[in-house]
């Protein structure tokens, strides 16, 4: 362990009554800090009456802040509080009477630099992708001589291939042409003013695997069974590789993810998610999308209000129900609670009928559907004399 030697001249003189210690430090080094302690030692003053020595330290030169009664010892292991930074230290002696001499001049401790270590290697795509595909990977390093110098290596399990020789750019950017299991992505790394052609101990060095695949064939859609639904109704897509399993894959409804209810090589089922608005349907296997079907999204159709209606027993009456889809899909109507003598034509909406004797007032629902989806109005129809 490195020391620091203050050796000292020691001379002693009166003010007054009062005895005044100086020593004198005429050769004072620093040596690097290569743990968290170090060893300082100093030639013990002459006087008989010296009591101890006080050491002092800071990490501004001058403002030795905080001081430590080392006792009566001409050695002393200080701790370094915080081996990153630069600490300046000096002595003064002090007697039995409690006179304290004048500091030493200073000397300063070197810092440690923390080891250069690559700590991580990522990759913005996930494994495995398919030959043909640009994958970047970044490495992160700390400690060292910022700015780092950086190489890359590509390893397919049995041979070792420069990838980017050194640079101070953390990323690698590679388009790998054939699939294989075992890739490993390798990075070295060094100090700034390094010059060796290796990375600059064994923590400056750090390995990713990542597999390539066999090349994806593209999803293909056949068709869409229903391509009018409305939200949360299933929709059947029928077509080829979507792989047996869903895995990573996608279904989007006009940009909205779908969550499938079922999953197989050709035939998916999967209910439209909310916020869908009509466009295309595309599946997404292993990063590749299929060809595009249209969806139209169903809204409900209209019915307009009716009013209420009162009319005389016996007499013939008729209202038409009027109603608009759309998407436009043929609707089709209906009515209860209608008077005696009166009912819906279900393709056109008339009510029509000739009333009975029956004398009271009636409550009414018309609806109208579009086979999936349904609108109703409510009124009143009063049957007088």
């Amino acid at each position: 362990m490195p020391q620091l030697m203050f050796p000292a001249v020691t001379k002693c003189c009166r003010i007054g009554s009062r005895l005044f210690l100086a020593i004198l430090f005429s050769c004072m080094t620093a040596a690097v800090a290569e743990s968290a302690v170090v060893t300082l030692a100093w030639n013990p003053n002459p006087e008989t009456d010296i009591a101890g020595y006080a050491l002092s330290y800071g990490t501004t030169s001058g403002q030795l802040t905080t001081m430590i009664d080392v006792g009566n010892t001409t050695t002393y292991a200080f701790a370094i509080p915080d081996p990153t930074k630069v600490y300046y230290l000096a002595l003064r002696a002090y007697n039995t009477r409690g006179l304290f001499s004048p500091f030493s001049n200073e000397v300063a401790t070197t810092p440690i630099v923390p080891a250069l270590t690559v700590t991580n290697v990522v990759a913005n795509l996930p494994s495995p992708q398919p030959p043909g595909t640009t994958i970047t990977f970044s490495a992160t390093a700390t400690g060292g001589t910022a700015p780092y110098q950086y190489k890359w290596w590509i390893s397919n399990g049995t041979t070792s291939t420069l990838g980017r020789d050194w640079s101070t750019s953390n990323t690698f950017a590679w388009t790998p042409s054939a699939p294989g299991p075992t890739y490993t992505i390798t990075v070295w790394a060094r100090n700034a003013s390094s010059t060796i052609d290796n990375f600059d101990n064994p923590s400056a060095k750090l390995s990713l695997s990542f597999a390539i695949g066999s090349a994806t064939a593209a999803p293909v859609l056949t068709s869409l069974s229903p391509s009018l639904a409305a939200i949360g109704a299933p929709v059947t897509i029928t077509g080829s590789n979507f792989g047996a399993t869903q895995g990573t894959s996608t279904v989007t409804f006009n940009g909205v993810r779908g969550v499938p209810s079922s999953w197989s090589a050709t035939t998916l089922v999967v209910p439209v998610p909310a916020g869908t608005t009509s466009g295309p349907v595309i599946v997404t296997v292993g990063g590749v999308a299929s060809n595009a079907l249209a969806l139209t999204v169903n809204a409900p159709p209209t019915l307009a209000p009716v009013a209420n209606q009162t009319s005389v027993r016996y007499t013939p009456v008729s209202l038409q129900l009027i109603a608009t889809d759309p998407n436009g899909t043929a609707l089709t109507y209906r009515a209860t609670g209608l008077p005696p003598g009166l009912s819906v034509n279900s393709t056109t909406g008339l009510i029509s009928g000739t009333l009975s004797r029956r004398t009271r007032t009636y409550t009414v629902t018309a609806t109208v559907s579009d086979g999936s989806l349904s609108s109703s109005r409510t009124f009143t129809w009063t049957v007088t004399r």
